[in-house]
């Protein structure tokens, strides 16, 4: 399986009333994955320096070069491979299984980076997760995901230990959360979720959650995919969250200033495809992944989305 770059650089003053210096731009190459049609492509997470990309398909987990080249199979073991995220030394990539069967059942899934078995985290078997992102925290991974408690079968956000050991802490369960998928966390802890249906009427909201405080920061988001995706850029100043177009139906990045919350659309490139997926950003860079599961033959995509895109007085 071979991917094919396409690159457009796109500089776009990002957010309205506050200028960008010409080096804060976004530039975003576009890259398809010439795959079998079924390779429909789910989530997508750089490694801590945005060097190699690893993706979700329906049928495993997957690496490429981030500039485009030959893709590796990483597994092809797992039943539903959906979110992904990668390790801070990154050294391991951990899956989310939310459809497995089998003696493990659902669970997230630790994998070896240069390919090997999945095996099950410990703490977050029976958690039918979905979205998850990795924060290091004195010194330890921890993995912050979405899932559905298995208490009440409420929908849920966990913490665990990526090492295992615990069960899984349970941050927050039902209302407001309806379906949450994608997730990020800043280094104070404050999380960010994608809720695919927390708005009504087949639309989602974004929140925010300072220990039990819950504040929608934006609402009525059209996702279009079983996993939806946000990011932090590396200062946090700005959040990134993948949907689509509420009237074209076309993938974009909605870009959330959270300093004034101001907002501003970027979709040149990626605005062919109708399925706007996962999202995640390098550790260590101003560098995102991005998939969409539609694509533009049915196949999928995954992209490469780099720079720094604050405001000035940031």
């Amino acid at each position: 399986m071979r991917i094919y770059p396409i690159f457009l650089v796109v500089c776009l003053a990002i957010f309205s009333g506050a200028a960008l210096a010409q080096d804060e731009a976004f530039e975003i190459t576009g890259a398809e994955v010439a795959a079998q049609p079924d390779g429909v492509a789910w989530d997508a997470a750089p490694d801590p320096d945005g060097s190699t990309f690893y993706f979700t398909t329906n049928r495993g987990v997957f690496s490429v070069p981030a500039g485009g080249g030959d893709v590796e199979t990483i597994s092809e073991s797992m039943v539903a491979p959906l979110g992904i995220a990668v390790s801070t030394d990154g050294l391991t990539i951990y899956v989310t299984d939310p459809w497995s069967a089998g003696p493990a059942g659902n669970g997230i899934f630790a994998i070896p980076a240069e390919g090997g078995d999945p095996v099950i985290v410990e703490g977050t078997y029976g958690t039918s997760p979905r979205g998850l992102t990795v924060i290091n925290e004195n010194g330890a991974d921890y993995l912050y995901f979405t899932g559905i408690n298995p208490a009440d079968g409420q929908p849920a956000i966990f913490k665990n230990l990526a090492s295992g050991g615990m069960e899984a802490i349970n941050i927050s369960s039902g209302a407001p959360l309806v379906d949450p998928s994608g997730i990020t966390v800043t280094q104070d802890s404050v999380i960010y979720v994608l809720d695919r249906l927390a708005a009504g009427n087949g639309l989602g909201s974004v929140f925010r959650i300072n220990g039990t405080e819950f504040e929608a920061i934006a609402t009525e988001i059209r996702t279009g995919a079983q996993l939806a995706g946000i990011a932090l850029t590396q200062n946090e100043g700005a959040l990134l969250v993948s949907q689509l177009d509420p009237v074209a139906g076309t993938a974009q990045v909605l870009l959330v200033n959270l300093e004034n919350m101001e907002t501003n659309i970027v979709d040149v490139v990626i605005n062919v495809n109708t399925s706007a997926g996962g999202l995640h950003r390098a550790h260590n860079a101003d560098i995102f992944a991005w998939a969409d599961s539609g694509g533009t033959i049915g196949r999928g995509q995954i992209y490469r989305v780099t720079g720094s895109a604050q405001p000035s007085g940031f």
